[in-house]
């Protein structure tokens, strides 16, 4: 199950079942569980836990140290959670001591060709990243994002989940959940219509979060009112209002 060219740390704790390519490198103070695949070239560097059934795809580099001025080679960690299919030349850092030390990816996600993600993302479930996204520090994905090809993310950024991030969009500023957001700087359109079908959204949970998304538009407060027994609409408008670094991107 490992090709006699990789090159392995004696420490370095391997499922029995794990599957290790050509010239592949695994550092020492690694964690890599059962089903996972490493194909030919992979990196996994030191301090960095890989969940179950992980997919890695030829020359990804996980755990990096970051590409930050103020990190001082202290101890930080890159998690990886489950059953991601990480492609070919991705690389994501691990985390700084001052943005809490961890850079974690959680499970099921698509993480397409030449993607970067770098030190302090937290980035959720059930995500797709298209080729050559590139992410800051401190970025905030949740579950159910999708990002076109070649977007770039400012660090602390917020992207809220069932959202889409279209393809080249430059984001400087948050990202409503349910939203379709475009453009450089990126702005946002209308609901993600197409992602919240696929992901079970009723017409009715739909119109809901289209009502929201209308009233934060228009600095409606009656609307909003209105919509003060909708959980739908209350996670729109809890988002909008939390303490951000960056603010909400504007509406076109």
């Amino acid at each position: 199950m490992i090709h006699p060219t990789a090159i392995i740390d004696s420490s370095a704790q391997i499922a029995a079942d794990v599957r290790i390519g050509a010239f592949c490198i695994v550092e020492a103070n690694t964690k890599i569980g059962a089903g996972c695949v490493l194909e030919s070239g992979a990196q996994i560097l030191q301090f960095t836990t890989l969940g179950e059934r992980n997919r890695v795809g030829k020359y990804a580099l996980l755990g990096g140290e970051p590409m930050d001025l103020k990190y001082q080679g202290e101890v930080t960690q890159l998690e990886i959670g489950s059953d991601n299919d990480i492609r070919e030349f991705t690389t994501i850092h691990r985390g700084t001591a001052i943005g809490g030390g961890l850079t974690r990816i959680g499970h099921h996600n698509l993480i397409m060709a030449y993607v970067h993600i770098t030190h302090d993302c937290l980035v959720g479930d059930h995500t797709i990243i298209v080729n050559g996204m590139q992410m800051a520090g401190h970025v905030i994905v949740e579950n159910h994002v999708r990002f076109g090809a070649s977007v770039a993310v400012h660090q602390y950024c917020r992207i809220g989940q069932h959202s889409i991030v279209g393809m080249g969009a430059k984001v400087s500023r948050d990202i409503l959940p349910f939203s379709l957001a475009d453009g450089s700087p990126a702005q946002h359109y209308t609901i993600n219509k197409v992602g919240l079908t696929r992901d079970g959204y009723t017409m009715h949970d739909q119109q809901i979060i289209l009502k929201a998304f209308k009233a934060l538009r228009s600095k409606d407060d009656a609307a909003m009112q209105a919509l003060d027994n909708e959980p739908l609409a209350q996670q729109l408008f809890i988002f909008a209002r939390a303490e951000s670094q960056r603010g909400l991107s504007s509406f076109a």
